[in-house]
């Protein structure tokens, strides 16, 4: 969902949000559509890269009903090297965005991930629930009942300020921890600093990412991530 909300971030400048976001066409009843490609340098989901570093493509298509309501469709595919694990994925998502006062709103949503024809399983669900103020602070909760299939609960909590600057200008930091209730897996800390810039139907955004574990050591025999930068481009496509 990090396409939902960057398009929250950009519509109201000051709402929290991370990632590719495009003014999607307004339909007659004031719905939107949203499709957008991307191409990344990696794939980092709670600060573990899913592509082993490696480049990938994808796109995301998204419906948001003027109520608040969302659901969308992202897929993406990563050069493989062996058998292939998390490179190609495909992610549904529906959830609702909804004004507490006239500073707070939450988004709530549900995912389900599917890692296809990948050498073993990795699927799962995912529950968000996220808090966003108009100071551009935002607390986020993720759940999951299976975390990518590995017979354990996870829960991450993410902190992160977002900021804009002449309305084509973006920095975001985000500090997040995962735990895990499986011993047999490791608890990770992780954090991204991301500097993006909008031009018409394009984005650019550059992110510094840190991880508490190493590349040493591994998640269900997959890496975690070493620091370093990874270079993201947006194109709206409609």
């Amino acid at each position: 969902m990090r396409i939902r909300q960057v398009y929250q971030s950009w519509q109201k400048p000051l709402l929290i949000g991370l990632g590719v976001m495009f003014a999607s066409p307004v339909l007659a009843n004031g719905d939107q559509w949203l499709i957008t490609g991307v191409a990344a340098s990696d794939w980092l989901y709670h600060g573990t890269t899913e592509t082993d570093g490696r480049p990938v493509v994808g796109i995301n298509t998204e419906y948001n009903h003027r109520s608040g309501f969302f659901a969308g469709v992202q897929g993406h595919q990563a050069r493989e090297s062996g058998p292939r694990q998390r490179e190609r994925a495909l992610m549904g998502y529906v959830g609702v965005s909804l004004g507490l006062t006239d500073a707070l709103s939450t988004t709530l949503a549900a995912s389900r991930r599917y890692f296809l024809q990948s050498s073993k399983g990795w699927d799962n669900v995912e529950y968000s629930a996220e808090l966003q103020h108009t100071s551009g602070l935002g607390l986020k909760l993720d759940y999951s009942p299976d975390y990518y299939e590995h017979n354990t609960r996870s829960t991450a909590v993410e902190v992160s300020y977002l900021h804009t600057f002449a309305d084509v200008w973006y920095a975001e930091l985000e500090l997040g921890r995962l735990n895990l209730s499986n011993p047999r897996w490791l608890d990770h800390d992780y954090a991204a600093l991301r500097v993006g810039r909008t031009w018409r139907a394009w984005s650019v955004e550059t992110t510094a990412h840190w991880n508490s574990r190493d590349s040493d050591e591994s998640f269900g025999r997959e890496t975690y991530s070493d620091p370093g930068l990874t270079l993201q481009v947006n194109y709206r496509l409609w």
